[in-house]
């Protein structure tokens, strides 16, 4: 909820730790579903899979931020540099999991990024 309705709210340095968040959501979630092996199974993978989307809407919005940036000429874009690299190395571990459609989901996101938003980081 809080990628999808207040990503614009908060400021740069605070997207360091949503990716934290994000990236440990999986293991929380599914740390509180022990009932039955098959329904923890599943929710793994829907957590994992909610992970991958959240990253592409944090990329997403961080690369309009970026781009309002460097029109308006201002400096102190290296710390834009440093949330990419968090973004696009989570990505990669999800993208080496043991579940195909976790992996292909991965790289379909950061093939995505990557075509929309590569410009950026070039």
């Amino acid at each position: 909820m809080i990628i999808n309705d207040y990503l614009q709210e908060i400021g740069i340095t605070s997207v360091k730790i949503l990716i934290s968040v994000t990236e440990n959501f999986k293991k929380i979630s599914c740390n509180k579903i022990r009932l039955f092996e098959a329904l923890k199974i599943l929710a793994d993978n829907n957590m994992s899979y909610q992970s991958v989307g959240m990253f592409w809407k944090i990329g997403d919005y961080l690369a309009k931020v970026q781009d309002q940036e460097q029109k308006k000429g201002k400096e102190g874009m290296e710390g834009f540099d440093e949330v990419w690299l968090l973004i696009l190395r989570r990505l990669t571990t999800f993208a080496s999991d043991e579940h195909s459609e976790l992996r292909t989901s991965a790289i379909h996101t950061l093939t995505n990024l990557m075509v929309h938003h590569g410009y950026i980081l070039g």
